[in-house]
């Protein structure tokens, strides 16, 4: 297996759920990335992107800044996963969804930023949908 997918693949091996985050580009990845876990590898996972409906009720009345956190406080359980995807990880609904998953002890993984990787927003984009689908495909194999 690829060393850099070797960490992403185990941690969703050994997660009861999956949850994936991201904003404008990356929440079309992470709604892509999701789909391939479901449809591909069997896995339980989800973009808490996807429904636009639950998105915009709490940005409109707990602030977009807590558009992931108020979700991950219905659904997130100790054995879950976080996964967030991010060019900048500075966004602070990302920041603060990874901080209340990590506060409850559950596990959490970022795909690289651009900063990590010495890449402008569309390079690391591309990078982060590379990721998602080596993962998938690995993910896949029986």
């Amino acid at each position: 297996m690829n060393k850099e997918i070797e960490r992403p693949v185990e941690a969703i091996r050994s997660a009861d759920f999956v949850y994936i985050i991201g904003n404008g580009g990356s929440a079309s990845t992470a709604n892509h990335f999701a789909n391939d876990l479901v449809k591909m590898a069997g896995i339980k996972a989800i973009s808490l992107c996807a429904n636009e409906a639950v998105v915009s009720a709490y940005a409109n009345d707990n602030g977009y800044a807590n558009v992931f956190t108020e979700q991950l406080k219905i659904f997130l359980a100790p054995a879950d996963l976080l996964i967030s995807i991010s060019g900048s990880g500075t966004s602070m609904n990302i920041v603060k969804a990874l901080e209340y998953a990590q506060q409850k002890g559950v596990p959490t993984w970022s795909m690289p930023t651009m900063r990590e990787k010495g890449m402008d927003m569309q390079e690391v984009e591309d990078e982060h949908l590379r990721l998602a689908h080596a993962i998938a495909k690995e993910l896949a194999k029986v």
